[in-house]
């Protein structure tokens, strides 16, 4: 559903989704993919806070945490989740391109 370009139709699938298993972890990281594909970084940053809390962080989701917190301009966060990234995941795709973007 997020890979259609109905991105008012994915948001309600995966609303839909989150009213019958709130801890969803795919409905989560879509919903917080998709608001910050539409440049709300708060409510982004409230899906990944809500999966992290019910699930073990991926280097996916790390790498989407620190484009969230880079673009709302919390340099510290956007930090930590780098290092965690790093240090949790340091052969992953998203460590090396974050490497290669620091170049």
């Amino acid at each position: 559903m997020a890979k259609k370009p109905d991105l008012e139709l994915a948001e309600e699938y995966f609303r839909r989704a989150l009213e019958v298993r709130p801890t969803h972890g795919e409905a989560l990281i879509q919903m917080a993919a998709l608001k910050h594909r539409t440049d709300n970084n708060l409510a982004s940053r409230a899906f990944l806070q809500r999966y992290l809390g019910a699930h073990e962080a991926t280097a996916g989701v790390l790498y989407l945490a620190i484009q969230v917190e880079t673009q709302s301009g919390d340099d510290r966060a956007a930090s930590d989740y780098r290092n965690q990234l790093v240090r949790d995941f340091p052969e992953s795709a998203e460590s090396l391109l974050l490497l290669q973007q620091n170049r």
